[in-house]
């Protein structure tokens, strides 16, 4: 989710917190308004999202990648999340065990 203004980030702060209390969820599954959803639920969609025109030459800076970032709790996720990567072109994200980088 790209937060444009202070409102919006307010709001989406409260929000995870109330998720953290257990509300907006269902059977152990978060329930996220529409509003904070990108149009397809694919990891391409949230690489395009998170790091626009990331596969267009020349390939952004170091310093555009500490400035955009995809959280996530697990490293196994983010194993994942670089396997998917690898096989469509630049590995985009890094992760604490060096086993997830093939």
């Amino acid at each position: 989710m790209c937060l444009l203004q202070a409102n919006q980030e307010t709001n989406f702060a409260k929000w995870q917190l109330e998720v953290g209390h257990g509300k907006h969820t269902n059977n152990n599954n978060i329930n996220i308004p529409p509003k904070f959803q990108l149009p397809h639920n694919t990891v391409n969609t949230l690489i395009a999202h998170t790091y626009p025109g990331v596969n267009q030459l020349p390939h952004p800076s170091d310093a555009y990648f500490s400035e955009h970032s995809i959280l996530s709790a697990c490293n196994d996720d983010i194993c994942d999340l670089n396997k998917v990567r690898q096989r469509s072109s630049i590995v985009l994200i890094l992760a604490i065990r060096p086993s997830c980088i093939l």
